[in-house]
């Protein structure tokens, strides 16, 4: 009986192929998880420096945020402070305007007190509608020896006429103390007048005139400049 002393060539070449085939799957199952390990530690640190980079985005996104909060809060500040001195000039212009008025308003008050006294037309007007159903009736109209009285009575005196009132004058050269004014009796019967007068915003007193039972209006003197 003869003994196999070799391994028939067909047999061993598929074993050989067997081995090749089984190191290369070895090989690239080894390859494979270096290709993943490799992949793993890419993804790593691409994460690292994704998140390293979003950071630094959160922080620059934080740090402008900062930037436009102090811009708006300084903006804010000099809209403020420039209200302020705005509303403090308009006061200052306001109190300037104020003087300025109360200055003229002194001023033409000086000067209507060393004007010489005279009707207005609005109060001719007045005292012309308020009078004329007094028509015929008699009264007294005196005034004091001054010129500027005197020009001051004429006026009135012509009211009255153009009125029809029948207007007894009389002028006196100088009475003391010195009386000054528009005085007009208390006579009842010169209600009317007394109206008047009111309405046409003629400053007078109440009071007994100058003459013995004389009953009607005296004119005297221009009141001082500090009355």
């Amino acid at each position: 009986m003869e003994v196999i002393s070799s391994i028939p060539p067909n047999i061993q070449n598929l074993e050989n192929s067997y081995n090749f085939f089984t190191n290369l799957n070895i090989g690239l199952l080894i390859l494979a998880g270096l290709v993943a390990l490799a992949i793993a530690i890419v993804a790593v640190y691409s994460n690292r420096e994704g998140n390293k980079l979003k950071e630094a985005q959160k922080a620059e996104l934080l740090r402008k945020d900062a930037a436009l909060s102090l811009q708006i809060e300084t903006a804010k500040l000099t809209a403020a402070e420039a209200h302020r001195q705005t509303s403090a000039l308009n006061l200052k212009v306001e109190e300037e305007a104020r003087k300025r008025a109360e200055a003229e308003l002194a001023l033409e008050t000086l000067r209507g007190k060393l004007r010489s006294r005279s009707l207005t037309q609005k109060q001719r007007d007045i005292l012309l509608q308020s009078l004329r159903h007094l028509s015929g009736a008699r009264i007294a109209v005196g005034s004091i020896g001054d010129k500027e009285a005197a020009e001051y009575a004429e006026q009135i005196v012509s009211v009255l006429n153009e009125a029809g009132l029948v207007v007894v004058r009389s002028t006196f050269g100088s009475i003391s103390p010195p009386q000054y004014g528009i005085i007009i009796s208390p006579d009842p019967s010169l209600s009317v007048l007394h109206d008047a007068f009111k309405k046409a915003q003629i400053n007078y007193k109440t009071g007994q005139i100058p003459g013995p039972g004389q009953t009607g209006i005296f004119i005297g003197l221009k009141p001082p400049i500090d009355t």
